[in-house]
């Protein structure tokens, strides 16, 4: 399935980490001591590459193991680059790349273990989820396997219930008896045009955090425009869509229905300054879609996927107001479940100030880190729409400032 695949090819730092990583892996005098393995790395920066060729490389030698993930998106995105058309491939994937949901069972069949567990987004695990039954994926992930590996960029954790962290996967390596080995660090970009400068500028930008080395990104280095009507926005990406590589997402300010969204559907559940568009389509894998253009992703749908081209629609849950980037959790759409669990936490912490003010510190890091995820998925350039008509101005004034570096 990799052979040719260009896509899954190692370079630098990501080649070093796959080599210490694979030492253990394949080790054939130790196949009873338990093993945790950490790799980190922000966006673009190359974790599911070396994920998918462990998984590769340790099937090659005859040992049994798992690529798992908790995003369904993701993972069917990743079998059908990997299959390319080919029926048994995909069948073969299909088997390979796992839920992080099912794990749990390792609590009644205690002797059950699985040889390798290749846990990619593991900041996405949880410990309660719809349709979960266990309490701890990270326990369920140690637990149940030999050996553990996990992925993981703590900041791009974009849900409530989200709880997948360092510190979880170490203290649940100590629980079960398994050496934590220290956390391999990934820093080279090789998204946006390689521009580690326009990722620093966003986390700038939207007030997660300061800092610097962002100057000169805009001069050239990756294409970065704001528009001031979102249908000009649509038309632009369409032009850049020659190759299927162009794709639309947008914030949770809109709808999300649970019915009426497959394929066939005349309802525009996204509408903005002109354009109407729906979701992207129920059980089909709207990255690799044919006419993927014309439907609206979400970032349970990008997360962990790259394009060429991104367009992002910024709803009115973030706000540029008294030169504070905000965020606005009651302009969420109802349907929105990335929060679900906020308002009564925050209500049961009511007579504790310092506990209310960590949870509406939770729910703007939320908020803003879903539009980072958005804002980082195009590899040569994003296109960007905002609702808040001062935020729009607010970005291209900082985006002014990134060209000249001034």
């Amino acid at each position: 399935m990799l052979v040719g695949n260009e896509s899954f090819t190692l370079i630098d730092e990501q080649d070093e980490a796959f080599r210490v990583i694979r030492h253990q892996l394949v080790s054939a005098t130790d196949t009873v001591a338990r093993h945790v393995f950490v790799v980190e790395g922000g966006p673009g920066t190359g974790k599911s590459v070396i994920a998918v060729r462990l998984l590769a490389e340790t099937l090659a030698r005859k040992r049994m193991a798992f690529f798992v993930a908790p995003n369904k998106a993701f993972r069917d995105a990743l079998v059908a680059s990997l299959a390319r058309g080919s029926r048994a491939y995909r069948e073969d994937g299909d088997a390979l790349f796992r839920s992080s949901w099912s794990f749990h069972a390792a609590d009644w069949t205690k002797d059950a273990r699985n040889e390798i567990l290749i846990v990619d987004e593991a900041h996405r695990l949880k410990d309660k989820a719809y349709q979960y039954r266990g309490k701890s994926m990270v326990d369920d992930m140690v637990r149940s396997s030999r050996i553990a590996v996990f992925f993981i960029d703590e900041s791009q954790r974009v849900s409530w219930n989200d709880s997948g962290s360092v510190a979880a996967i170490k203290a649940a390596a100590a629980r079960f008896g398994a050496t934590f080995h220290p956390p391999m660090k990934l820093s080279a970009q090789f998204r946006c045009n390689g521009s580690t400068g326009y990722l620093n500028w966003l986390d700038d930008v939207l007030h997660i955090r300061p800092t610097g080395n962002f100057e000169n990104w805009g001069a050239g280095q990756y294409e970065f425009k704001l528009f001031d009507r979102a249908e000009d926005l649509y038309s632009a990406l369409k032009l850049k869509n020659s190759a299927n590589k162009a794709r639309l997402i947008a914030g949770y300010s809109w709808e999300w229905p649970t019915t009426g969204r497959s394929r066939g559907t005349a309802v525009k559940h996204v509408t903005a300054d002109g354009l109407a568009l729906p979701w992207n389509y129920d059980n089909e894998s709207w990255a690799a879609s044919p006419d993927g253009i014309g439907q609206v992703g979400c970032v349970h749908t990008s997360q962990g996927l790259k394009f060429d081209w991104m367009g992002v629609l910024i709803g009115d849950d973030l706000l540029y107001k008294d030169g504070t980037v905000r965020s606005d959790p009651a302009k969420r759409a109802r349907t929105d479940q990335s929060l679900r669990g906020w308002k009564g936490e925050f209500t049961a912490a009511r007579n504790d100030p310092a506990a209310g003010k960590a949870i509406l510190a939770k729910v703007d890091e939320i908020i803003k880190g879903t539009y980072r995820v958005l804002l980082s998925r195009g590899r040569r350039g994003t296109f960007v729409w905002c609702k808040d008509d001062a935020l729009r101005d607010y970005m291209r004034a900082r985006l002014a400032i990134a060209s000249t570096g001034g």
